[in-house]
């Protein structure tokens, strides 16, 4: 299936590799996220443009900030780390915990970003409470949130074709359309964030994907 990628997306993963993904290497959460922001850090003093764009997007002290602002900072490890928080819904490093992944609320998270949804439909038809489980991270997303693109990780935000195909089966199999997520310092559904998305519209799906939802 054919994904929408925003270029910076796609620059993302081509610098973090199979870092993002590799989450079964690791204990926690905390132990994943450290290894991702000692890769951050390195991008920072090689001044990598989709590093930068993480911390213009994520990091409190730099919203907005252009390139050529980012590049004339110093800046360590513990800059990393607050970014990389953020970007995972945690309002510092001190609040990720040193607890496993779901798993399989993972696996359904990137099946369901690659537009698999054969994958998505046996992942829940093996354990129904993925429709209403919530991501460990801060954010505490659902897979239906996901499906807004917005306000999740900059590298998860990407849209595959099918994404209209993929929220009718969330749907029509319970997940809630009202349940809000915590990002940009309140709680919105996804919905809210589907509409203030610039990936969804990017893509073409926009006006498929809004009348799916009943509260809009």
């Amino acid at each position: 299936m054919k994904v929408y990628e925003f270029f910076i997306v796609s620059e993302l993963k081509a610098f973090y590799g199979h870092l993002l993904t590799d989450i079964e290497k690791h204990a926690s959460i905390k132990d994943h996220l450290t290894v991702v922001a000692q890769r951050m850090f390195q991008g920072m003093k090689e001044q990598n443009e989709a590093v930068w764009s993480q911390v213009n997007n994520y990091n409190p002290l730099h919203l907005g900030k252009g390139k050529e602002e980012l590049c004339k900072l110093s800046w360590n490890l513990e800059d990393a780390q607050h970014t990389v928080a953020n970007e995972h819904g945690f309002k510092n490093w001190e609040k990720i915990p040193s607890i496993p992944y779901n798993l399989l609320f993972e696996q359904a998270v990137n099946a369901l970003l690659k537009g698999d949804l054969t994958t998505l439909k046996k992942l829940i038809q093996k354990d129904a409470s993925l429709l209403s489980a919530r991501s460990l991270y801060g954010h505490k997303a659902t897979l239906l949130h996901y499906c807004g693109s917005n306000g999740v990780e900059l590298w998860r935000q990407k849209v595959p074709y099918n994404l209209p195909e993929i929220v009718q089966y969330l749907l029509d199999e319970g997940a809630d359309e009202t349940a809000k997520m915590n990002v940009y310092g309140g709680e919105f559904t996804t919905i809210q964030l589907l509409q203030t998305s610039a990936h969804p519209k990017a893509a073409g799906l926009l006006d498929q994907l809004v009348p799916l939802f009943k509260d809009r």
